[in-house]
């Protein structure tokens, strides 16, 4: 529902920046739109909200901040994006963050120990 609550104001958008496109459609746009349609988005944001489901929000929420972090490395990699120092910095901070949760979580986790016994 949220996709649709998106797509329609972009696309009104798009229209009306760039006008009606002009599509060839083919037999392997049609697998390659299914695809996208399905697997890369429903399949991905319902195996995303199933594994969600058994982490703290704080853990959710910083988990999902490595969206970004892992899109800029693989663009650089992929299609040699430039990384400046700015972005290096935001990076690592990102990385920083999410990392220090995340083990935060681990260690509160484990059940206390009790020297007394």
């Amino acid at each position: 529902m949220e996709l649709l609550a998106a797509a329609i104001p972009l696309a009104i958008l798009a229209f009306a920046i760039e006008g009606v496109p002009h599509i060839e459609w083919s037999a392997l746009l049609v697998v390659i739109v299914a695809y996208q349609g399905l697997a890369a988005t429903a399949f991905a944001v319902w195996a995303q909200v199933t594994v969600l489901r058994s982490l703290p929000a704080i853990t959710t929420n910083l988990t999902l901040m490595m969206i970004p972090l892992v899109g800029v490395v693989a663009s650089a990699l992929i299609v040699g994006e430039q990384i400046t120092p700015v972005l290096m910095t935001a990076l690592v901070l990102i990385f920083a963050g999410v990392s220090l949760n995340l083990f935060g979580d681990l260690r509160g986790a484990q059940p206390p120990t009790n020297p007394a016994q």
